[in-house]
């Protein structure tokens, strides 16, 4: 019997957190006071053959496809753990990289 009432209790509770957490992060959010890019709203990645530059980090979580030619200026870092001092990147037959350790 207190079993069952405890139970219902931390239901109870957890049902009304859930409701509390769910409306502060609905009613926290704000839209940006104008469209990019002006205001505080920057200006978006987008898709066409206009040259785009963007200032500060540029984070990609998945894959990178490029298309057609590319250039890179400055440094290139590509790390996945297994990089170090001595080693060099090579692929196989199907262009996936690996770092090997110089003979």
């Amino acid at each position: 019997m207190i079993l069952n009432n405890l139970k219902k209790i931390t239901s109870t509770i957890l049902v009304i957190a859930s409701f509390i957490f769910g409306a502060n992060i609905i009613y926290s959010w704000t839209a940006p006071s104008g469209t990019p890019p002006t205001a505080d709203a920057p200006t978006p990645i987008n898709i066409g053959p206009n040259t785009q530059l963007k200032t500060g980090a540029f984070g990609i979580d998945g894959n990178f496809l490029v298309v057609g030619n590319t250039a890179f200026t400055g440094k290139i870092k590509i790390a996945d753990g297994s990089q170090g001092a001595g080693k060099y990147l090579t692929s196989d037959k199907d262009g996936n990289a690996t770092w090997k350790q110089l003979p």
